[in-house]
This record gives structure tokens, C-alpha cells and sequence, in this order.
């Protein structure tokens, strides 16, 4: 959690067109924007709580008939996503933390009917600081799926600063510090100063992805998925102590579009050839 009173986060990436394959050479690119607010207030001297509302806009291009609905067509081209999220952590002994968290969030293409892109869910884990700093944990999530049922992922917690060349490398797990919003995964980080670093991370794109379709579109309740796994390379600039600027690039591998009916059944699903990805955040600290 961050140990800031508040916190504001903006964020914009781009995926450049990819092929989708399994069709007549149709190409499929998106670009999002992203914003969170968030609040944290510690109650005594070992539990913080954090309040977030975040969200966010994607505005995907279709060129071509990517055959995923009957009939044909442009499945959807505009997704809007939000969330309203309480965690809470309770720490003993300087060395043990719990973390619990739940969320509310919707998510749904322009046109969809509000109540039926909502779901719900939460997290619960815990972490060990060891006295050389070495911070480690795992976490569980669990989101219910708009499509039905549950999905629930467990993932480590690591946070490690290299004790080779003064401290300059520092590997995380569970969060990057450069990379898309929403976002979890796998970072190396160097730090040649206190105001600049530079990262590698292997990212993954939320749980599932998941977002209602319109209630007028070709699919009675149904379901898209967008999910992909970008590997990127990434800058952040921290000039003065309440901002941080970054930017990355990279390429995103993996990608796939599925669309499902009301009852969770696979309607069409294609895989996207992998494209490049670019990216930039500015986060306010106070």
C-alpha cells in the first residue's frame, strides 16, 4: 500500500495493430486511458486503510471482419471500466502484514446496460520482512466472472533490493512501478540515482478482462475478453519528491479476443499476433 496520504495516477498506453488470426488479414489495435484517485489513513500504530476509485476507457480498432459474432461485423469499439476498492493492512511485530481488500468494479462496452456489467470481489495474503529488508508474501484474488462463476488467482509478493552495487537492483513481484494500470507482474529494476530508474517487466492484464457487450449489439448478454501479456522496458523520472513521470514500450505477446454467450459458452475466439505497445504514467504523491 502506498505510504502516501493521497495519491493521483494518469496513465495512456498504446497497442499498435496486430494481426488476428483466422481471417482474411484483419488487424485489431486499441489505445486506453486510465486514472485513479486514492486515499490512505492509518488507525493507530498498526492497521492502514486505503480507499481507491479508478477509471478507465479503451478505444479499440477493428480493420477488417474479425469473425467473432455471428453474422460478422465490428464486435465492439468502445469498453469503459471503473472500480471502487477498500483494503485495508495490519502489521505486527514490524515484520508480519495481513492485507485484505474488496472491490466493486464495472465493466462494459458503450451501450451496455449499467446493472449487468458489475462484479465483485476481493483479495486476502500476507507478507514476512525479513531484517535484511527482503520482503515476501502471497496474495489471492477473486473476481466473479460477468460471463458466471469465479475467477481467483494466487500470486507471490516480492520486493527485494539486490545487495550488489549499493543497492541500485531491486526485483518485485505483484506490482510494477511502470507499466499499464491495472496491471500486476514481474519486475527487474535499476536505479543508477534517486530520481531516475529503469525496469524490465513481464505485465498481466487483469483478471480476465472481461466486459458486458452492448445490450442493442449481435450478442443477447454476452461477454468480450481482451487478455495479453505485455513484455516491456520501461523509464521513470522522479524530479521532485510529489511527482513521478515514466514511459515504456515493448511488445505484447499472447493476445487474444474471445467473445461468450449469457451462459459462459465460447461464441468466437481469435489470437492476435504479437504488436508494440507504448505507454507513459504521471503519479502525484502527497
Amino acid at each position: 500500500m502506498r505510504v502516501t496520504p493521497v495519491a493521483f495516477d494518469v496513465a495512456g498506453a498504446t497497442s499498435m495493430d496486430g494481426q488476428i488470426q483466422g481471417t482474411s488479414g484483419a488487424q485489431m489495435g486499441s489505445s486506453s486511458a486510465y486514472a485513479q484517485l486514492a486515499f490512505m489513513a492509518p488507525i493507530g500504530g498498526h492497521l492502514g486503510v486505503r480507499f481507491a476509485v479508478d477509471g478507465a476507457t479503451s478505444f479499440y480498432r477493428f480493420s477488417g471482419d474479425p469473425l467473432l459474432v455471428p453474422g460478422g461485423g465490428i464486435p465492439w469499439d468502445q469498453v469503459r471500466s471503473s472500480s471502487i476498492g477498500l483494503t485495508a493492512m495490519y502489521v505486527w511485530e514490524r515484520k508480519w502484514a495481513l492485507i485484505v481488500g474488496g472491490n466493486v468494479a464495472s465493466a462494459g462496452v458503450r451501450g451496455a446496460s449499467f446493472g449487468d456489467t458489475l462484479s465483485g470481489g476481493g483479495t486476502v495474503g500476507f507478507t514476512y520482512t525479513f531484517p535484511s529488508g527482503l520482503l515476501v508474501g502471497v496474495l489471492v484474488t477473486a473476481q466473479s466472472k460477468l460471463s458466471g462463476g469465479v475467477f481467483a488467482l494466487p500470486f507471490p509478493l516480492v520486493d527485494w533490493v539486490i545487495p550488489v552495487d549499493r543497492g541500485r537492483w531491486r526485483l518485485s513481484a505483484g506490482g510494477v512501478r511502470v507499466g499499464p494500470g491495472r496491471a500486476g507482474g514481474v519486475s527487474l529494476e535499476y536505479a543508477p540515482s534517486e530520481a531516475l530508474s529503469f525496469s524490465a517487466a513481464l505485465t498481466f492484464l487483469g483478471l480476465g478482462r472481461e466486459f458486458r457487450m452492448s445490450s442493442s449489439g449481435p450478442v443477447l448478454d454476452g461477454v468480450g475478453r481482451d487478455t495479453a501479456y505485455p513484455l516491456i522496458l520501461g523509464v521513470e523520472w522522479r524530479p521532485l519528491r510529489p511527482l513521478s513521470v515514466s514511459a515504456y514500450g515493448g511488445v505484447s505477446l499472447l493476445r487474444a479476443v474471445t467473445i461468450l454467450d449469457g451462459s459462459g459458452n465460447t461464441l468466437g475466439e481469435r489470437d492476435v499476433t504479437p504488436s508494440p505497445v507504448v505507454g507513459g504514467k504521471m503519479s502525484l504523491g502527497f
